[in-house]
């Protein structure tokens, strides 16, 4: 299973980062994304996950400069989300060197976008689905549609995604562990690769996702808060 580090991106600046009173922060931490990327690949990692900030907020990509430099610098594979409403932002964002491209928003509202890009670009598009006590949000979590996570879980296998990122709001960013047996269900019934971010706190709880047969998991606060050994956890889980 593999471990994916998640870098908001704001204004080209990684949005997120841990109390700067702590004296082991400068050696793990920056505010520039190129360098953090550095910084989690000496670390072991082999993936990141980068969210543009921006995009979501204005509807088209705005971080892909920063994923050609990550990319070029580092080798690293990115997944990429944030803004990817059409053909032509999934389009830049492949020439970019995006590894995967994530959409969420249009696997409600435009489902033929989803399908065409499978089609394409195949093991380069995820979907992402977040999740609003089992209701599908979109539009950055603004609004939650009639949907639930199961019924969209197999609609997105039906336009030939291969991979999904499940998301569950409620447990983003607060270590309260992830949703089990709602992902037990996605890897079990649905014959799609299950991706997942949201309350993920501990090595612990990493395991226990990996059992159930998830394919990777995204961390973000449990990093940047100190609470997760991310080195210690790459080895683990290894």
């Amino acid at each position: 299973m593999q471990i994916i580090p998640v870098i908001d991106l704001r204004s080209g600046r990684c949005s997120r980062a841990a109390d700067d009173s702590n004296p082991l922060l400068p050696k793990l931490f920056s505010q520039d994304p190129l360098e953090q990327a550095v910084i989690f690949k000496n670390l072991g990692v082999s993936a990141l996950h980068i969210v543009d900030l921006d995009g979501v907020f204005c509807g088209s990509p705005r971080a892909l400069d920063t994923v050609k430099k990550i990319v070029f610098a580092t080798g690293l594979s990115i997944q990429i989300s944030g803004g990817y409403h059409n053909m032509d932002a999934v389009v830049l964002a492949a020439k970019a060197g995006a590894h995967r491209i994530v959409l969420t928003t249009a696997a409600v509202r435009t489902p033929q976008l989803v399908k065409n890009a499978a089609e394409l670009f195949a093991d380069k598009i995820a979907v992402g689905i977040d999740a609003k006590d089992g209701i599908a949000a979109i539009e950055g979590w603004e609004y939650t549609v009639d949907k639930d996570v199961f019924t969209l879980a197999a609609e997105i296998k039906e336009l030939g995604v291969k991979s999904i990122i499940y998301n569950d709001i409620n447990r983003t960013g607060r270590l309260c562990e992830p949703d089990y047996s709602t992902i037990a269900r996605l890897c079990n019934d649905y014959d799609i690769s299950v991706t997942v971010c949201g309350g993920i706190g501990s090595i612990a709880s990493m395991q226990k996702l990996r059992d159930l047969g998830v394919e990777g998991v995204l961390v973000g606060k449990a990093i940047y808060s100190g609470e997760l050994d991310l080195e210690l956890a790459l080895t683990t889980l290894a």
